[in-house]
C-alpha cells in the first residue's frame, strides 16, 4: 500500500477537480496501490500496471488498446495504461467502443 500517495494539485481549477474526482473513484473501486512519477511520487489517480485494466471501461477496449500500441504508433502506453486523469484513455475509451458499434458512429 502506498500510504504516501496524494492527490496531484497542480494545473488550473478544472484539471485539480480531475484529479480528486478519479482518486475518489479509484478510492470507491478499492484501488490501494498508485502509480509512482519518474520523480518517485505517487499520485491518488495513477494506477499502478497491475490495475491498468481500471482505466478502460471494458476488458475488451483494455485488451484492444494494448495491441494497438503494439502494432502501431499511439502516444505513451504507460500514460494511457495507469494515469486516469489523461486525455489518451478517455479517447481509447470512446473510439475503440465506437470502432466496434459503427452505426453509432455514424
Amino acid at each position: 500500500m502506498n500510504n504516501d500517495a496524494e492527490i496531484y494539485q497542480i494545473g488550473n481549477t478544472w484539471q485539480k477537480k480531475v484529479y480528486r474526482h478519479m482518486a475518489a473513484f479509484l478510492d470507491l473501486k478499492g484501488i490501494v496501490n498508485y502509480g509512482i512519477t519518474r520523480d518517485g511520487n505517487y499520485y491518488k489517480h495513477l494506477l499502478t500496471g497491475e490495475d491498468a485494466q481500471h482505466n478502460f471501461i471494458t476488458p475488451v477496449i483494455f485488451q484492444l488498446t494494448k495491441d494497438r500500441f503494439k502494432h502501431h504508433k499511439a502516444g505513451d502506453i504507460k500514460r494511457a495504461l495507469t494515469n486516469t486523469a489523461a486525455s489518451q484513455p478517455f479517447c481509447f475509451n470512446l473510439f475503440v467502443y465506437l470502432n466496434g458499434k459503427i452505426s453509432l458512429a455514424k
